[in-house]
Parts: structure tokens; sequence; C-alpha cells
């Protein structure tokens, strides 16, 4: 009985050591916005509708005063919550230290220079139902860590320098947003389009085509190959059909079921993402 009673006081301290404290909060910036920082470097924003703008709209180089601005050394991730539109101009400019960036689904718009100068920064997670409209001038420039960008389909502008000074970037852009030209960053610039449809993304045309299942998988350059095309050919009939034994009601059904993998949240994302049970959290897939 010692060992139970020992086994479960380790347990709870374990868990309640993993809690992230908060260090610093407010709920100045937007109408209805707050943010917090925790001892971990995660900088989460919060609530609905617009960011505060950081900079005047018509003269960018005037600039106002940032609730979290002595903490742009320290911050290493930024995740920008559900039902937040758009990220204010000149928001994080100048966040050394920042290198994960998460957008939530509901965010349209990235404003001027919001993360210019980000020089750490080398991941952000998006997900394939982005409703990211635009993203304005210089909002990525000099993140010279920074190699790759999906620009989500609802995307219709893509600014001028927008990834200026990025070193080396490839940028993946649909074939329909017209905005994505040579302007948009600078030498080091790379723009690779692609279109989608049922859950594939393909690149090129003809039998020089490759298909992915995810942009993640095109990002990686792991496409799903000759099956892929099959699969797609097969489906456009509107009709079940089978490949290597096994029936499939779509082109979708059949990516999601061979080509797009699951893990499971690490500890800190689990935290989180999930709610709370307790002295423990549900793990979920993503």
């Amino acid at each position: 009985m010692s060992y139970k009673i020992l086994y479960v006081l380790i347990f709870l301290t374990v868990s309640t050591n993993a809690h992230a404290e908060i260090i610093a909060s407010g709920n100045d910036c937007g109408e209805n916005c707050s943010w917090t920082i925790d001892d971990k470097g995660v900088l989460t924003v919060s609530g609905t509708g617009d960011m505060k703008d950081y900079s005047d709209p018509e003269e960018w180089s005037r600039t106002y005063p940032r609730p979290w601005q002595s903490y742009n050394n320290t911050v290493k991730e930024i995740v920008i919550g559900e039902g937040i539109t758009s990220v204010g101009t000149w928001a994080f400019k100048d966040f050394k230290a920042l290198e994960t960036l998460t957008l939530a689904d509901s965010v349209k718009k990235i404003g001027m220079i919001a993360f210019d100068s980000a020089t750490s920064l080398n991941k952000i997670n998006m997900s394939e139902n982005s409703q990211l409209e635009s993203i304005n001038w210089q909002a990525f420039s000099h993140d010279k860590a920074l190699t790759s960008f999906v620009v989500p389909s609802a995307a219709t502008n893509v600014g001028s320098a927008a990834f200026h000074d990025t070193d080396t970037i490839v940028v993946y852009c649909p074939e329909s947003n017209t905005s994505c030209k040579a302007n948009i960053g600078g030498s080091g610039l790379t723009i690779i389009r692609f279109t989608q449809e049922d859950g594939i993304y393909k690149i090129g045309e003809g039998e020089d085509a490759k298909y992915y299942a995810s942009t993640e998988a095109m990002v990686l350059g792991e496409d799903c190959g000759s099956k892929c095309a099959q699969a797609k050919a097969l489906s456009e009939s509107g009709e079940p059909f089978v490949i290597d034994g096994k029936f499939y009601a779509s082109l979708s059904d059949y990516v999601k079921r061979n080509y797009i993998k699951k893990r499971i949240y690490t500890v800190d994302e689990a935290e989180m993402l999930s709610k709370p049970t307790g002295n423990t959290f549900r793990m979920r897939y993503k």
C-alpha cells in the first residue's frame, strides 16, 4: 500500500510541475483581445476580432508601445488563438528568440512588419483549413531562419517584400494566387506553384506531376507517387474504387487512410490544447 501512495504523490508532483506558470498578462491588445506569457517562453494571444496595430498604417515608422516589448528576447513561441482575426502591424517585430509561430484558422490578416526581424523563426504552424487572406508588406522580412512557407488556398494577397531578405526561402503558392511574384522576396526566393483538389496537392503537370497528401508532405518532398495519381484517376467517376484489394469511397478517403500520418502531441502541446481532467490530460491526435 505504501508503494501505491508514494506513486500517487510522485505523479501529482510531476503533473503539477508540468504546468507552465504565467509570468505576464494583459487585456490590452485589442477590443476583445488578451495575452499571456508563461515561464516556458510561450506568448498566447486569445479573444475575438482584430489585434491592435502598433504602427501607423499611413506612416509605418511611427510606432506605439507594445505591452510585451520587454520580452522580445525571451519569447520562444507565439500562439495566435482561435477567434483572433488579424495580427497587428509591428506586433512582434524584433522578437529575436522566437522559433515557432502558430496561427489559428480564424486569422485572416498578418499586418505590416508583424514578424519582421524574428531572426530565429523557423517553424510556422497553420492548418490546411486556414482562412488567412492577406500577408502584408514585410510581414516576415529578415527572418533568416525561415526556409519555407505555404500560402493558404484562401489567401488572395501576398504583399511586396513579405519575405524580403530571408536568405533562401521556398514559398509554395496556389496556382490561382496571382500576387505571388518575385517582388515578395529577395534573390534567395523560390516560388513553387501547386494545385489542390479533394485532399491532394499537385506540383507540375503530365508525367512530371508529383502528388502530396498534405502541405507538410509537400514541403518535405514526400510525394505519394503513382498510387495517388491512380487513385485520382479512379475517383473521377464519382464511384467507390479498389486499389490493392481495398475499397475507397473517394480520393480523400484514400489519402487519409494511406498517407496522412497521425502523431501524438508532446506533453507541452497536450497541456496547451487538451482539456484538463483532474491532474491529467487527454492525449490527442493531430
